[in-house]
């Protein structure tokens, strides 16, 4: 499925006009391609913290130190961060 099937699947903004929907499909493009870039500690770290867990969880849950995670997701997102021109 590519951005334009993932978008047209959500429930989107009925004020968007098309310019703002391929905006959308731009940036989560744009923003994917970093995190495909993230080396799997990463991936995973931001995924997991999505989901909720806190920092102590996903150290257990990876078999990492609680140093490296804080190290991981802080520069996993400043690069999300940059990407997005924030």
């Amino acid at each position: 499925m590519d951005d334009s099937e993932t978008i047209a699947h959500e429930q989107l903004d009925p004020d968007l006009n098309p310019e703002e929907y391929l905006s959308i499909a731009q940036t989560r493009r744009r923003l994917q391609a970093v995190v495909d870039a993230l080396r799997e500690a990463g991936q995973n770290c931001l995924r997991l913290r999505a989901e909720g867990p806190h920092f102590q969880e996903i150290a257990l849950v990876l078999r990492i130190s609680l140093g490296s995670i804080s190290v991981l997701l802080t520069r996993s997102i400043e690069r999300l961060i940059r990407a997005d021109g924030r």
